[in-house]
């Protein structure tokens, strides 16, 4: 047995030695987490970055508003010929149209791979022999969702 004044040598267990690594390096390991820190965030800021890839959705939606013209007057004066109208663009796979009171909205779904520039086009061509039919202040106005 050693007496109690004497220095104690004692070797270090296993368990304890990472603790003791970990103790010694506290300063590295500080400085190192924090230029990753630094480096992650000028890196997050800096990259470019797209969520979701640029797709070209070959879908065309044309909405009218009429004020407060009744829906069945609606369906039939207006909502009707423009889908008959637009049923002769080519490349058009479906035509869904919803009606309410003073306004129509139709939706036109094409054939992926089509040109969405000369299909809007085409589009915008085939309204205005139906604007001559129709009365009042009604403005379609056709877009595409080509980018979205």
């Amino acid at each position: 047995m050693t007496p109690p004044d004497a220095p104690v040598d004692a070797p270090i267990d296993d368990e304890n030695a990472d603790h003791y690594w970990f103790a010694r390096h506290s300063k590295s390991i500080i400085f190192l987490i924090g230029i990753l820190s630094i480096v992650g965030i000028w890196e997050a800021l800096s990259l470019p970055v797209a969520v979701f890839p640029t797709t070209n959705f070959p879908r065309v939606i044309i909405g009218v508003d009429n004020g407060v013209m009744p829906i069945e007057q609606m369906e039939v004066s207006i909502t009707r010929p423009l889908e008959e109208a637009v049923r002769s663009v080519p490349g058009i796979e479906n035509v869904r149209s919803v009606t309410s009171r003073g306004s129509a909205e139709i939706d036109l779904a094409f054939n992926w791979g089509s040109n969405m520039l000369e299909t809007l086009q085409m589009v915008d061509a085939s309204i205005p022999p139906c604007r001559s039919a129709r009365t009042g202040s009604t403005s379609p106005a056709s877009r595409s969702s080509a980018t979205a």
